[in-house]
């Protein structure tokens, strides 16, 4: 086995067909596989399996977010997507979390351990693989679309009080 990430908390060893992780998340120890098939990979977590066919992925992309910490700056949190030929929504893969300070995103431990992982895949599949600063997601599209519905309604709080 070789050890891709022993460091914060996280820790992340793969063979030849299997990655495994586990990390310190808010309520306990995470702990997760990826399964490299022939023709499919596939992440588990509790007994949840997210499976993806090789010959439907067109690309495979991850960023580096930010874990909210109680009391102190935020962690980084790798989280890596899966791009289908035929749909050009991201699907969320995985993700973890690694416990260490940091200003740059891809000047830490928690990117050098995520960009080996989705090399290694792409590699394995022969799936291009990329680093973005931040993925476009239907979720984060979502909240976004929110923002000013929220902002609309606190204006009219405001109004009806002032009213009073």
């Amino acid at each position: 086995m070789e050890t891709i990430l022993r460091y914060g908390g996280c820790w992340i060893q793969t063979d030849k067909d299997t990655i495994y992780g586990n990390y310190d998340a808010s309520f306990g120890k995470e702990r997760w596989q990826i399964t490299l098939q022939s023709e499919t990979f596939c992440y588990i977590n509790d007994n949840v399996k997210t499976f993806f066919n090789v010959a439907d992925v067109k690309e495979i992309q991850f960023e580096i977010g930010d874990h909210p910490r109680r009391g102190s700056s935020s962690l980084p949190q790798p989280s890596v997507y899966v791009i289908l030929k035929n749909d050009p929504d991201p699907k969320e893969f995985f993700h973890f979390i690694v416990n260490e300070e940091f200003v740059l995103s891809n000047k830490t431990r928690a990117y050098d351990a995520c960009e080996k992982l989705v090399s290694l895949i792409g590699e394995r599949y022969g799936i291009s693989t990329s680093y973005k600063l931040s993925i476009d997601t239907k979720k984060k599209r979502n909240a976004i679309a929110l923002v000013p519905l929220v902002l609309i309604i606190i204006v009219i709080v405001l109004l009806l009080r002032l009213r009073q």
